[in-house]
Parts: C-alpha cells; sequence; structure tokens
C-alpha cells in the first residue's frame, strides 16, 4: 500500500521517475491519496523527456495480480497513469490528471480500468503507441463536454464514451 504521500519535482528538467509500483506481487495493491506534482514541462509538450517525470507519475510493470489506483492527484507527468505488461487490470476512481502528455498509456499487453476520473490540460488522453485492447476509460471528464480531445482514431470509441458531462472525482456523482 503506498498511501497519502507527496511526490514533488520542482525542476523543470528530466527526472528518470519510474513508479510508485514496479511489478507488484500482492493482490489488493493499493496507490490512493497520493499527490505527484512535477513542474511545468521545458519545451515542447509533446516530447516525453521535456516533462519532470518522464516516464509517469503512477506507472506499473508487469501486473499480474490486481490492485486500485484511486484519489491520487497528477501533474508534470509524461504518462499520467501508465500500465505495462502483466495479465491483472488495475481499477480506480477519483484520480485527478493534469499537465501531462498523455493521460493513460498501456504498453506490452497492460490493462487498466479507471473511472470517475476529472482529466485536462493533456495533449493526449490515451497514448495510441500500443493498442487499448483491454481498457474501460469510460464515465471520467475529460476537461470538455464533447469528451476527450485529440483520441487517435486507432483506439475504439467504447474504451471512453460514455463520458462524463463535468467534473466527477471525488463526488457522489455516479454513472455519466
Amino acid at each position: 500500500r503506498i498511501l497519502d504521500n507527496v511526490l514533488t519535482s520542482p525542476l523543470a528538467v528530466s527526472t528518470e521517475t519510474r513508479s510508485w509500483m514496479d511489478e507488484p506481487t500482492a493482490a489488493g495493491f493499493q496507490l490512493s491519496g497520493n499527490t505527484i506534482n512535477g513542474a511545468a514541462p521545458s519545451g515542447d509538450r509533446t516530447v516525453p523527456t521535456n516533462y519532470a517525470f518522464w516516464v509517469a507519475g503512477i506507472a506499473i510493470y508487469n501486473a499480474d495480480v490486481g490492485g486500485t489506483i484511486s484519489d491520487n492527484t497528477i501533474t508534470g507527468a509524461n504518462f499520467g497513469v501508465l500500465v505495462d505488461g502483466g495479465s491483472a487490470k488495475p481499477t480506480g476512481l477519483d484520480n485527478i490528471i493534469t499537465g501531462v502528455r498523455a493521460a493513460f498509456g498501456v504498453l506490452n499487453g497492460g490493462q487498466l480500468q479507471i473511472q470517475s476520473s476529472d482529466l485536462a490540460d493533456y495533449i493526449l488522453p490515451i497514448d495510441p503507441t500500443e493498442p487499448f485492447a483491454s481498457g474501460d476509460l469510460t464515465c471520467n471528464w475529460w476537461g470538455d463536454v464533447a469528451g476527450p480531445v485529440g483520441v487517435d482514431p486507432g483506439i475504439a470509441a467504447g474504451v471512453y464514451t460514455p463520458w462524463a458531462l463535468a467534473a466527477v472525482a471525488g463526488t457522489s456523482t455516479t454513472g455519466c
């Protein structure tokens, strides 16, 4: 369990911060109530290494056990949440992710289910590096009533549709 921590990088230079949970082995891992603050990116926001946290605010590698990613605030990272590999699907609610290159990403068959979260000021809502084949990012507020902006056409609408029509993180609002 990684709960209620603050991680801040006051530098606008690249810091290879990889994750708060690398290859979890205990079922029911929990990342909750954490604040991850990276300084504003230096230079072009589309370049991953221009972010203080150039890997991710939260990265999960080879998750073969389930767990939760909830109630976190992430700013100034290449990925807000990245899942790289593994057979389990981490889930989560009530995250706030802003000022990132990509709100979410999956690599090497990773899976992710994050809902009722607020996402804004991103370049990409979902990184299209690999197909987002097994994920559920529905019922999130994407910073606009029209839904996520800049979705790659290769990402199925069912991954992020329907979406919330207003901010939902930390509220009693359910559904979308």
